[in-house]
């Protein structure tokens, strides 16, 4: 049971260590370290995101940063940085659920990233991909 414990507490710590990085994103100037928090944070999301109640409520109270980070890398970022950034937006949809209409609303900018004919097609198939998948959740 203690170890179960311990276990519960290095997840939300992990997710707790990622959520922090995105704090300061925008002043990051290297796209390549900004695309490494992207990844890293959709594995943790992933993995421990709706692990427990209190990652829950970790990731529902910090879901507007990691949405204007996201922004961010699909503004200015290269390729990589701006799939990776679609990627961590899809599963924060899964990962927060239904009902959450405000959060689907504020996914708007993505329509603007699938009509954007200069972004890679890979790009612009996972910002399709994370729409349907707010929509749909």
């Amino acid at each position: 049971m203690q170890d179960a414990a311990v276990e519960a507490a290095r997840r939300l710590q992990q997710l707790q260590d990622v959520l922090e990085k995105f704090d300061e994103f925008g002043a990051e100037k290297r796209t390549v370290q900004r695309e490494a928090i992207l990844r890293k944070a959709f594995q943790v999301i992933s993995c421990y995101g709706t692990y427990s109640t209190s990652c829950w409520e970790l990731l529902y109270a910090n879901h507007e940063k990691i949405r204007s980070a996201c922004r961010h890398s699909l503004q200015r970022g290269s390729a990589a940085e701006q799939y990776a950034a679609c990627r961590v937006l899809q599963v924060v949809s899964v990962a927060l659920g239904a009902d959450e209409d405000d959060w689907n609303e504020s996914l708007s900018f993505l329509s603007r990233t699938v009509d954007a004919t200069q972004r890679a097609v890979a790009v612009r198939m996972a910002a399709l991909r994370t729409r349907t998948t707010s929509v749909l959740v």
